[in-house]
């Protein structure tokens, strides 16, 4: 996990948007979640193109919150999601009414999706670049034009000026956020709408073009979904 200091940005772009944001201290994991320590918490591989050290995808929002709580609990930390007070999510199933009322601790000590202003500012890093660290894609993301139709082992391009890979590329993150109109004003720590049809991911993946990969580019896919283009990464607040 990688410290990312806090401090205020610009989120968006000036085609979606700009808005000053401040950020709290934060960890976030070098990496996005790899099929090997997926299938070490959960006991078993979702992925469609497998390979240990690729990220884990072909998961939905909901895997991503339960598998974050797994992992809380594989460390003795206290889980930051609950369903009216449970913790054990596993057993609700995606389209579960249940999940209205999932709530999470931001300040808690375990580990759970990044906001979506978290993971901007964590890719921006201070810097202008296009990309999470370059403004030359090739050097930090598999997309479209380089990836041979694949995801590929975490770690192997350029990382950010945090220490951060993969921020551009491979695969898009979910983030915890549902989707809808970027916060107007100054905003401190935004967690998105209350509610919404759509979840955040950010990123870009390997099947992307170039603009999908930028670090204001934003989509967003029901939380029931599942493609092999899509994983997640993990972050920690401080406690």
């Amino acid at each position: 996990m990688i410290h990312v200091k806090g401090g205020q940005f610009n989120m968006g772009s000036q085609k979606t948007s700009l808005c000053k944001v401040g950020i709290f201290d934060f960890y976030m994991a070098e990496v996005p979640v790899t099929q090997a320590l997926y299938k070490k918490i959960m006991n078993f591989n979702p992925s469609k193109i497998k390979g240990d050290d690729h990220p884990v995808e072909s998961v939905s929002w909901y895997d991503a919150i339960i598998f974050c709580n797994a992992l809380s609990d594989a460390y003795k930390l206290e889980p930051c999601y609950s369903v009216k007070g449970n913790t054990k999510l596993a057993t609700i199933e995606d389209k579960s009414p249940l999940w209205n009322d999932l709530v999470c601790n931001f300040k808690g000590p375990g580990f759970r999706l990044p906001t979506e202003a978290e993971w901007e500012y964590a890719a921006q890093a201070g810097s202008a670049f296009l990309y999470s660290g370059s403004d030359n894609i090739d050097e930090v993301a598999w997309y479209g034009e380089n990836s041979e139709i694949s995801t590929h082992d975490v770690g192997k391009k350029k990382p950010n000026a945090l220490g951060l890979f993969d921020m551009s590329g491979n695969v898009e993150e979910w983030c915890w956020d549902w989707f809808g109109p970027l916060p107007g004003g100054n905003n401190l720590a935004p967690t998105g709408p209350a509610k919404g049809s759509s979840k955040v991911k950010r990123g870009g993946c390997w099947l992307d073009d170039a603009v999908l990969c930028t670090t204001a580019a934003r989509s967003s896919t029901p939380p029931t979904g599942k493609a092999g283009t899509l994983g997640f990464r993990i972050c920690r607040s401080t406690v």
